[in-house]
């Protein structure tokens, strides 16, 4: 693939300045709810970490199957972004039902959960 060279002037350089602080501001205004953690209750809720709850995702549009990374419960999702945990275990566990991480992003967390025995082979 060949692009076209840019045109040079103050209209284009403008519009990317301003594209470079729209997307500089939005960096910093996910920084802060990162850090101030707005909508906490809701994201416990949802069974959610924090970068999972406040970011957002892309996925292809397929409708996809995964099992729960806990319990092997097909879970169905209506794109390739999908969820590692069904809401039960992500609940029970304190894992984020996304990722599958701990919920409060505690790398140290003792008494790590483990898998239930359900006959579906894992990765």
């Amino acid at each position: 693939m060949e692009k076209r060279r840019r045109k040079m002037d103050v209209a284009n350089m403008v519009a990317s300045t301003k594209l470079s602080q729209s997307r500089l501001n939005a960096t910093l205004k996910l920084a802060e709810k990162f850090q101030e953690d707005p909508q906490k209750t809701e994201r416990l809720a949802a069974s959610l970490c924090i970068p999972c709850f406040y970011s957002s995702a892309l996925g292809g549009a397929a409708i996809t199957q995964e099992p729960c990374m806990c319990c092997g419960a097909v879970q169905m999702y209506g794109s390739t972004n999908t969820d590692a945990l069904c809401m039960d275990c992500a609940q029970e566990a304190h894992l984020c039902k996304h990722c599958g991480g701990d919920v409060e992003l505690r790398t140290g967390r003792k008494n790590w959960p483990r898998a239930k025995d359900s006959g579906v082979p894992a990765l």
